[in-house]
């Protein structure tokens, strides 16, 4: 993020109670060599897509965590990071009440249904999966890769799925988030902002960021922001079990939080929920469908550091 300073020339005098209330809220963490850290992910997931007057459900509960270690800086100045799933839990429910569970902890289980087994040989080579991601001198993520081989026999069409560029463009918008120009209480700024759902499906939002303010959470500074959907925009590109044709969709109901905490500079704590509604109209199969949406999704984040 960009780094702001005062500029040396202004006189004491001409600093406004406004001003001296200002705080900086940037990425920066000290990223010690040997330091662990765990991401603790929790997503909630409901879905009902109604397509000519019949009610089409899906759920997917998600429970992750992801163990971090900081490796030695390297010549050009970048720091790498070595992470696997320690904790990889999913359960899913599909339309016509098709279920799936896989944890981590019996990953060889197969699926109870078929269809399903190609879902759960992504979700196992997930769960065995090792990467490094290579972060520059201005925090944000250079790289990332697999350091092994976990997605070899995983089918192409899946494969994808689990693409790595993804994770970086993911950690990169989180970090981006953040404001560029010290904020007071009660200021707000915007971001535009990718959720990849898979398939070729992408929501993008425009979201409302909010200063809210300071408080002491077990002993430390945290700071405070409060986050809003404003706008959605759905896009399918590439599927080929449907097309979308049209979309109009809304956040109905939007809250979240994100708890910045100064002593390691980043954001240890999100909570978010929020519903999407509106019309759609797909074609599948070379039929056309008028569809309604209902949607809430409700993730989790917190990150400890050890």
């Amino acid at each position: 993020m960009i780094r702001h300073t005062m500029i040396a020339a202004v006189a004491i005098c001409g600093l406004t109670s406004s001003a001296l209330a200002q705080v900086k809220i940037d990425h920066r963490p000290k990223y010690v060599e040997g330091s662990k850290s765990k991401v603790q992910i929790e997503m909630y997931l409901e879905q009902t897509l109604t397509l000519n007057g019949t009610d089409l459900d899906t759920k997917i509960e998600q429970f992750l965590i992801i163990a971090n270690t900081v490796g030695k800086r390297l010549d050009d100045g970048t720091v790498p990071i070595d992470s696997q799933f320690e904790v990889l839990q999913t359960n899913l429910t599909l339309p016509g009440g098709n279920e799936l569970a896989f944890d981590s902890g019996d990953a060889e289980k197969k699926a109870d249904n078929a269809a399903l087994e190609p879902i759960m040989s992504l979700l196992r080579a997930s769960s065995k999966a090792k990467w490094q991601t290579l972060i520059g001198e201005d925090h944000k993520i250079k790289s990332v890769k697999y350091t092994n081989d976990a997605f070899a026999s995983v089918d192409e069409a899946l494969k994808k799925e689990a693409d790595p560029e993804k994770y970086k463009k993911q950690g990169n918008q989180d970090i981006d988030r953040l404001p560029t120009e010290p904020v007071k209480e009660g200021d707000t700024w915007k971001r535009s902002e990718q959720v990849d759902l898979g398939s070729g499906q992408t929501f993008e939002f425009e979201k409302e960021y909010k200063y809210l303010g300071t408080a002491d959470v077990d002993g430390r500074t945290m700071d405070k922001i409060g986050v809003k959907h404003l706008k959605v925009t759905y896009t399918v590109d590439n599927n080929p079990m449907f097309q979308l044709l049209q979309s109009d969709l809304k956040p109905t109901s939007s809250e979240g939080t994100l708890w910045y905490d100064r002593q390691h500079g980043v954001v240890t704590k999100m909570t978010v929920n929020v519903r999407i509604q509106g019309d759609l109209k797909l074609s599948i199969g070379g039929q056309e469908f008028d569809g309604k949406l209902d949607l809430t999704m409700k993730p989790n984040v917190t990150v400890e550091y050890q």
